[in-house]
């Protein structure tokens, strides 16, 4: 398998991405250390966040002004903020040799989050970059979504491809029971549609989408 590559319905990875700026610092500690762009050893993010399909099949919808927190997973301290741009992208570094909790988030929406481990062997050091690509839905009434309290993957370095990836036995583990989510969650859009025929289906703007191809 490539790097970075990865299938299965709720979490898929994408190519390169363009700079987001980063926005606000939390309370946390070495703040500096994740924006100092001097840094030559590092993990870079790049990611694209995107609204999961519903009744919208075969058409993705990338999701503007979603918001990206990251944490440290040792004192579980908010420092930095990141938002998507218009076309649901985001940027930004992590320091080697520590953990973090990266959340994606958006009001109306539920949260997802990933954990990210940067930890590399001393002499393979070096300046990384890991593609992603993640969705997130609605929030709707009636729906568990307790299996997104834990990360639904979880990201460290591979000695066997010295690079960055995703850690394939938690992936299983977790993807059974997000099948299990999203079935319910399918079902209750479906009941939503049939209570309430005239709500739009869609959170975002039509202007946001994109565009069909025009026919003059």
């Amino acid at each position: 398998m490539q790097r970075g590559q990865i299938y299965f319905q709720f979490l898929t990875l994408a190519a390169a991405f363009i700079c987001v700026p980063l926005l606000s610092f939390g309370g946390g500690q070495d703040t500096s250390l994740i924006v100092d762009k001097s840094k030559k050893e590092y993990l870079e993010m790049r990611g694209v966040v995107k609204i999961s399909k519903a009744f919208e099949k075969g058409e993705e919808i990338q999701l503007e002004n979603a918001e990206i927190f990251i944490y440290s997973d040792t004192t579980r301290q908010y420092l930095l903020k990141v938002v998507t741009d218009k076309k649901g992208k985001c940027e930004f570094r992590l320091p080697l040799d520590r953990k973090f909790y990266i959340l994606v988030t958006k009001e109306g929406f539920v949260s997802k989050k990933i954990e990210v481990n940067t930890k590399v062997p001393k002499e393979k050091k070096a300046a990384f970059i890991f593609p992603f690509s993640l969705d997130i839905f609605e929030k709707i009434d009636g729906l568990d979504v307790s299996i997104l309290n834990k990360p639904i993957a979880k990201v460290n370095y591979s000695i066997n491809k010295d690079q960055f990836d995703y850690d394939y036995a938690y992936t299983n583990k977790v993807n059974s029971d997000l099948k299990l989510l999203y079935r319910d969650y399918y079902a209750l859009k479906r009941l939503e549609k049939e209570l309430n025929p005239l709500k739009t289906e869609n959170p975002v703007p039509a202007e946001k989408r994109k565009n069909p191809r025009r026919r003059d």
